[in-house]
């Protein structure tokens, strides 16, 4: 997590975007959401730093901190100092080269 984080979202996820990242809307804005899957139900840290209410921007990116409820095709991650459990329990950042999507079952 980023030193200037912001609230904490418990957020549905709908979608995938580009780059490995999930999306969620909150009141109206689009939430780029990491380490999550559609259907799943996060609670998500906002890593944006402004997130005021003068805050114009249409979009903020947020990372998985709790899986609230779990997508049946998550599975422990291939790599597992790149689990979303470890990465919480450590405070290390997850590498990320291959990893965003590894937590997801193949069926």
């Amino acid at each position: 997590m980023t030193s200037s984080a912001g609230p904490l979202l418990d957020l549905d996820i709908t979608g995938i975007a580009h780059g490995g990242t999930f999306i969620a809307r909150h009141e109206g804005r689009v939430v780029f959401v990491s380490d999550a899957i559609p259907g799943e139900r996060v609670r998500a840290q906002v890593t944006d730093p402004s997130t005021g209410a003068d805050d114009k921007r249409s979009f903020w990116r947020a990372e998985t901190v709790e899986v609230l409820e779990a997508s049946p095709h998550r599975r422990a991650h291939v790599w597992k100092e790149a689990d979303l459990r470890a990465i919480l329990l450590t405070g290390l950042v997850a590498p990320t080269s291959g990893t965003s999507s590894s937590h997801i079952s193949e069926r």
